[in-house]
C-alpha cells in the first residue's frame, strides 16, 4: 500500500498552459552526451523551460546515472528568485515511495499551485524565494524517471539509490556550475527520509566534492522499528476502542521481533495489514491527517493529469515516458530497514531537522520521538533531557522545537503529513529559519 499513491476521486481542476498546441517529441532530452562532451550551453539553452503561463525561470531534463541500465533520474530545477548566485540549493524529493516530487512542487512548495479555475498560479510562499529548489523523480522508475526493464535495474537498496543520486549531482553540478559553491541542503518527506539519509552519509563517507550543509525530513521514515507506533494515537483520538487498541499493540510488537529477526517483508505485510484493518474497524481511511476524511484536500489535484497533458511534456522534454507512480513491490524488503546508523553519522557532522505535523497518523510525531530519543550520538543525554519551547510565527504559536548540537526537532501544529500543504506560512518560516540557521 503506498499511503501517497494518488487516488483522484474527480478530476476537479483543470489546467492551463500558455501559447497554441505543440507537437510532442517522443524523444527526451537526455541531457547526460551534452554534459560529457561539455556543450554545457547547449544542455541549458535545450532544456530551458519556456512554454508555462505564468513563466518562471526554469530548466527540465534528464540525466543518466546507469549507462548499462539506460537508467535516467528526471529534474526541474527553479533558481532563487532572489540571488541565484549566492542562495542555497535545496534538493526535493517526496517519497511514497514512488511519489512524483512534483507533487511537492505543485502542492506543497514549489513556484506553482492549480488554481480552482484550472490555472497555474503563482504560490505566495514558495520554497523558492530564498534559495534554489531542485525537484527530481528519486528513485529510478519514479514518476519520469526511468530505466530498461532489465533485471535489477530498478534498485532496491538505499546504498545504490544514493550513489545514483550523487551520479546525479556531479552531472548536475557540471551544468550549472556557478551552483557549485553555494550551500547544498537535502529536503525530503515521507519515505525519503531514508533517500536523503542515504545520500547525505554517503557524500559524507566518500568525501563528496559538493558543499552539503544540512539535510531536513518532514514526517520522515528513518527507522521503522521504533517508528511504526499506531494503536496509542488511534485509541487516544478514540478512533479506536481498547480491544482495537490491544490488537494493534500486537501487531507492532510482532513489527518489531520480525525486524529485529531481519525479517523485513514479512513485517512489512503486517504494516501493510495495520493499514488496512484500521480502515475496516473505523471506516476512517485517511491517515494523513486525522481532521479529514477520504483521501483529504491534497488529492483533489489530479497533478498527474497536468503532468501527462501533451502540452506539459512538451515544456518538460520529457518526451512519450511513462510516468511510474508506485515502487512498493519494488522496495517491499527494503522498506522496513533502518538508515539510523547513517542517520547517526550524519547528525554528528551536519545541521539536522526533524519536522513532524501535529496531526499525522502515518508517520507520526510520536514515532519520530520515540527513534530520536534511541539514537545514539554524543548530544544524547542533553537533548532527551531538554524541554521543548514555543516555536512562534508572527506571534502565532506554530508548534514546538528542541535543539541540541546540530539536531532540531520540530513538531508543527494543525498539520498532517505534508506540512507545506497544510500549514504554508509557517513551513517556509521553518525552512527559511533552517537554511540560513536562525533557530
Amino acid at each position: 500500500m503506498n499511503f501517497l499513491k494518488f487516488h483522484p476521486v474527480k478530476l476537479l481542476f483543470l489546467f492551463s498552459v500558455s501559447g497554441f498546441p505543440k507537437q510532442l517529441d517522443p524523444v527526451p532530452l537526455i541531457l547526460t552526451p551534452y554534459i560529457e562532451s561539455r556543450q554545457i550551453e547547449k544542455a541549458r539553452r535545450l532544456s530551458y523551460v519556456q512554454d508555462l503561463k505564468p513563466w518562471v525561470p526554469s530548466y527540465s531534463g534528464l540525466i543518466t546515472v546507469d549507462k548499462k541500465c539506460n537508467a535516467n533520474l528526471w529534474f526541474w530545477f527553479f533558481p532563487s528568485k532572489r540571488n541565484p548566485s549566492w542562495d542555497p540549493v535545496t534538493v526535493w524529493l517526496n517519497g511514497g515511495p514512488g511519489l512524483s516530487s512534483a507533487f511537492g512542487l505543485f502542492l506543497e512548495n514549489g513556484p506553482y499551485i492549480i488554481s480552482s479555475n484550472g490555472e497555474l498560479k503563482l504560490r505566495k510562499y514558495t520554497w523558492t524565494a530564498y534559495s534554489s529548489v531542485l525537484y527530481v523523480d528519486n528513485p529510478v522508475g519514479t514518476g519520469f524517471s526511468f530505466a530498461d526493464m532489465k533485471k535489477d535495474c530498478y534498485r532496491k537498496n538505499q546504498t545504490d539509490v544514493a550513489n545514483n543520486f550523487i551520479t546525479f549531482l556531479d552531472q548536475f553540478f557540471i551544468m550549472f556550475p556557478e551552483y557549485q559553491n553555494n550551500s547544498l541542503y537535502l529536503f525530503g518527506e515521507s519515505y525519503s527520509g531514508k533517500y536523503v539519509t542515504s545520500i547525505a552519509y554517503f557524500m559524507l563517507r566518500n568525501g563528496s566534492k559538493h558543499k552539503l550543509e544540512g539535510l531536513g525530513i518532514g514526517n520522515g521514515i528513518i527507522d521503522p522499528r521504533n517508528q511504526e507506533m499506531y494503536a496509542n494515537n488511534l485509541f487516544n483520538l478514540g478512533l479506536i476502542d481498547e480491544y482495537e487498541m490491544n490488537e494493534i499493540l500486537k501487531k507492532e510488537r510482532l513489527i518489531r521481533n520480525l525486524i529485529d529477526g531481519k525479517r523485513f517483508k514479512e513485517a512489512f505485510k503486517v504494516r501493510e495489514d495495520i493499514l488496512r484493518t484500521h480502515k475496516t474497524s473505523t471506516g476512517y481511511n485517511h491517515w494523513l491527517n486525522y481532521l479529514e476524511s477520504g483521501w483529504g484536500k491534497l488529492f483533489q489535484v489530479d497533478f498527474e493529469t497536468l503532468m501527462n497533458s501533451n502540452d506539459m511534456r512538451v515544456a518538460l522534454h520529457v518526451g512519450n515516458i511513462t510516468r511510474n507512480k508506485d515502487l512498493n513491490d519494488v522496495v517491499a524488503n527494503e522498506f522496513m530497514q533502518s538508515v539510523r546508523k547513517w542517520f547517526e553519522y550524519v547528525a554528528e557532522r551536519r545541521r539536522t531537522l526533524l519536522y513532524f505535523g501535529q496531526m499525522d497518523l502515518i508517520v507520526s510525531s510520536a514515532g519520530g520521538a520515540n527513534f530520536i530519543r534511541r539514537m545514539n550520538w554524543s548530544g544524547r543525554k542533553q537533548f532527551n533531557m531538554s524541554p521543548r519551547k514555543f516555536w512562534k510565527v508572527r506571534g502565532k504559536l506554530a508548534g514546538y522545537i528542541k535543539s541540541e548540537g546540530r539536531l532540531t526537532e520540530v513538531m508543527v501544529r494543525n498539520a498532517g503529513h505534508s506540512v507545506p500543504a497544510d500549514q504554508p506560512l509557517w513551513a517556509f518560516t521553518l525552512y527559511n529559519n533552517f537554511i540560513f540557521n536562525k533557530f
